[in-house]
């Protein structure tokens, strides 16, 4: 039976070296996705910074318009202050148009943005679980820290 032992430990030992490289693999691609992570979540709060300022933008333009339509409604008009409003009514429609398609982009990145870390975050989960199944299993977590 001591014998058995004995023939057994330097490939017990060959496998826990193994398991310890694995682990500090394991730890340093932990590391690594937390820091991608961490950069994509910099990445959200910097488009939705940009845009929460074209949507400041955007209810300032709409500030402007209704101002320029209370002027409208209170005055009387020559033809050429009618064509001038007008214009510039119609540029701020285009502005508020492109304004609106940044901002729908700027939601869509955001969206990405926020699936791609909830993938990572899945995955860094799925196998942490692994790690802890296959450390339970070999023994490497002692009872007491289990659970």
């Amino acid at each position: 039976k001591i014998k058995n032992s004995k023939s057994s430990l330097p490939a017990l030992t060959c496998q826990k070296k193994d398991y310890q490289e694995d682990l500090v693999k394991f730890q340093g691609l932990v590391k690594k996705l937390r820091e991608h992570k961490e950069n994509l979540e910099g990445k959200l709060r910097s488009s939705e910074a940009e845009f929460n300022a074209r949507q400041q933008e955007l209810n300032e333009a709409l500030s402007v318009k209704a101002k320029l339509q209370k002027q409208l409604d209170e005055q009387e008009l020559s033809p050429a202050d009618a064509e001038r409003i007008i214009s510039e009514r119609e540029a701020a429609t285009v502005e508020q148009g492109q304004v609106n398609q940044k901002r729908e982009g700027m939601q869509k990145s955001a969206w990405e943005i926020e699936m791609t870390i909830a993938k990572k975050l899945e995955q860094l989960e799925n196998m942490t679980s692994k790690y802890n199944e296959v450390a339970a299993r070999l023994k490497l977590v002692p009872k007491s820290a289990q659970n």
